[in-house]
C-alpha cells in the first residue's frame, strides 16, 4: 500500500488491520477507538481509495495464485 501523508498512524493501522480481515469491532478495540470513528474514517475519499487499492491487489493476487494451480492427475479415478 502506498503511503498517504494525509492519514494518521491510527488510520494507517486501521487499513492494515482491515486488509488482514479484522472486523471493525476488533480493529476499534486494538486502536482504542469507537466503531463509529472507523465508519466515519471509511467515508473519507482517501481511505476509500486506499481500501479499493488493497481490494484490487488482493483480487489480483488471488487470480495469480489460482492460475498456478495445476492438476497433474484426474481427481476422480474410474474403476
Amino acid at each position: 500500500m502506498k503511503e498517504n501523508n494525509n492519514l494518521t498512524p491510527d488510520q494507517l493501522e486501521f487499513l492494515n488491520l482491515w486488509s488482514q480481515g479484522c472486523s471493525y469491532v476488533d480493529i476499534a478495540k486494538q486502536l482504542g477507538k469507537d466503531v463509529s470513528t472507523l465508519h466515519r474514517w471509511r467515508k473519507r475519499e482517501d481511505i476509500q481509495l486506499a481500501m479499493g487499492a488493497i481490494s484490487q491487489q488482493k483480487y489480483e493476487d488471488t487470480i495469480h495464485r489460482l492460475s498456478l494451480i495445476h492438476i497433474s492427475e484426474p481427481t476422480r479415478r474410474t474403476p
